[in-house]
Parts: structure tokens; sequence; C-alpha cells
């Protein structure tokens, strides 16, 4: 009979140890005033950007951008193939083999729209992501805006992404960011031209989860949202604390690495984080991890998957798309009603 007991297991030698952490926040920047900054469009066929919630939408009948005020591309199934209008001529041009292609989109006129788009074919249909994304600087810092959602448009706050400086980790789009420490709200122009920004006036304090994060490999991307979802953060590289309007967040998740290895966390059961006007909040996380699992008891013997485990850390984030590698953990098995240790465990192979 399988359980689903409150056993829990102790994980004593895991990846998440000490941390080595990225370095400080980008350079000073200059932009103390309100102003207005242009944004270029830069497509990118090697994508190489971590995206908080990324979105592979379905293909229909067309590419359809009308709903952004742009135009609409017709598309084809040839086969296995996906062909696509380029150009908005109503005329397919460009043919998707394989399974998965990159396919620039573009028109000209009063407006012209530009837009390049990712194709995979995972076995379920042709589907479309975001092929590039919209770069400029407040300042000297630079700024990355990326339609995460699909729609052609660059202001969904709370739904597309950005970047603030150089990361190739992407937070949601924020009402608010930090520039070198200083804040400054923003306001992004639907088709990503263009940002308006002017400093942010209101309550703010300090939220560093980065300086108690204990593990070792290097902490890639911590990535926080409000609970409104109007302000987004990325905390991997404010090792001291990072400046944000005050309010409720939660923890959306990020990843660690080490080498080729990758893993990634969510907000599990982390829960919500206050941050107090000219206050300064710290968040705990990481080792030592817990592990929850079903298991079947066979008289003395104990049988569970390695693949049911569910890796906790201190805040509550949950750890996924991880195999322990290198030494395996040493897991100590505990009937939690009785106290009594049941059994202790490797996996084998790590």
């Amino acid at each position: 009979m399988r359980n689903r007991p409150s056993l829990l297991m102790t994980v004593f030698c895991l990846v998440l140890g000490g941390v080595a952490m990225a370095g400080p926040d980008e350079s000073p920047a200059t932009a103390s005033e309100n102003g207005t900054c242009q944004l270029k469009y830069k497509a990118a066929r090697a994508w190489r950007v971590d995206l908080p919630a990324e979105r592979f939408t379905t293909v229909s009948s067309a590419l359809d951008f009308t709903q952004a005020g742009g135009p609409r591309f017709a598309v084809e199934l040839q086969g296995d193939a996906l062909a696509v209008d380029t150009d908005a001529d109503g005329k397919t041009d460009v043919k998707v083999t394989g399974k998965e292609g990159f396919v620039r989109l573009a028109t000209k006129g009063e407006k012209p729209f530009t837009y390049a788009v990712r194709l995979r074919n995972a076995g379920s249909g042709w589907h479309y992501a975001a092929g590039g994304m919209r770069v400029g600087k407040v300042g000297e810092t630079r700024i990355t805006l990326i339609d995460q959602n699909g729609d052609g448009r660059y202001d969904g706050y709370g739904e597309d992404a950005m970047i603030v400086g150089r990361s190739k980790s992407a937070a949601f789009l924020s009402r608010v960011v930090n520039v070198a420490g200083a804040l400054h709200r923003i306001e992004v122009a639907p088709d990503g031209g263009s940002i308006r920004h002017a400093p942010y006036a209101g309550p703010s304090g300090t939220l560093d989860v980065a300086s108690k994060w204990d593990a070792q490999a290097k902490l890639q991307s911590v990535i926080v949202k409000s609970a409104d979802g109007a302000y987004s953060f990325d905390l991997a590289r404010s090792k001291g604390g990072h400046r944000v309007p005050a309010g409720r967040y939660v923890l959306h998740g990020g990843k660690l690495g080490l080498g080729e290895n990758v893993v990634r966390f969510t907000n599990g059961r982390a829960k919500a984080i206050d941050v107090a006007k000219e206050s300064k909040t710290v968040i705990a996380a990481g080792a030592p991890l817990v592990a929850e699992f079903a298991y079947q008891r066979n008289g003395a013997e104990v049988v569970f998957d390695p693949a049911t485990l569910r890796y906790f850390g201190r805040a509550g984030e949950a750890y996924t798309v991880w195999q322990p590698f290198g030494k395996s953990p040493e897991f100590t098995v505990t009937d939690s009603k009785k106290g009594t240790e049941i059994a202790k465990a490797i996996f084998t192979g790590c």
C-alpha cells in the first residue's frame, strides 16, 4: 500500500552547501532625472535568455499581432513543415522543417513592424515564442524587454519580461526598476520602442535573499514578484540587498549552476515576504534541505523511487529539474509517529 506520510528525510550532503555569488549590480547610472530612452529591436537566432515564465503559443492559421496594432502573418501546414508569410502580403515565403526553427517577420510602411519567432514542434503541432527583444539604456544601464506572452506588445506588466543590466536571466516586466541602487518608475510604450522613466518617490526598503542563500553552486537568478504583479526583480547579484518598493513579495523561482549542471527552484511552500519602509528584510534559503516522498513498506524493507522525491530548502523553496550528482546524499528515514529510524539509504550511480 502506498502511503503519503509525514515522513521526512534529512539530506546531509547535497550540492547546496555554500554559495559562490555573481558580481555586484551594474555600474552607477546617470539617469537621475525624468527622461525617455529609445529601444531598438534585436533578433536572437541563438536564444540565451532564461525567462521567468516562458510561453510557447499554439500556431493556428496565422501569427496574428493585430490586437497589438501589428499585422497578420499567414501560415500553412505543408506536410510536417510550416510555411510562413514573413512580410504580411498573404503569401508564404519561408518553410520551417524538422522540429524547430527561427523566422524573422517584418513589414514596411508608416507603421513598420519587426518581430522574430522561435518555432518548435514537439509532436503536438507548431508553437511559437518571441525570438527577439527590445534593447536600450536608462543612464548607462542596459534595459532589455521581451514579449514573453507572445501578443506582440511589450507593456504587459507582470506578464512580459525584462532584464536590468547584462544578465541572461529575466524577471517579469516591472513598473519600477532598480538602476545602480536607485529606483525608477517606468512606462513602456506598447510597441516597446521607448521607455519613459522618472525617479520613484514612494516608500521603499531593502530585500536580501542572496547573502543567506547557502549553496555550493552559483546563484544565477532569484526572481521575486510583488503580490499584485506590479513589481519584479532578480536578486541573485545583490548580495548586500536590493532596494525595492515597500510591499509584499513572493518568491517566484530561479536557478543555480555548477559547471554544466543546473538546478532550478520554484516557490514551493515559501511564505510571502513583507518589505517595510526603510527596513531590511533578509531571507535564509538553500541548505540544509529536506525531502518528502511516497514510499512502500514491506516488513523491514522501505522502497521509494528517487523520481518521487521533492526537495525543499530553508525558505520553503522547492528544487526541481535536478537529480543528485557527485557523491550521493545519505538519507535517514524516520517514522515520524514513533520517532524511530527505519533505514539509511544512498543512491547508486550518483
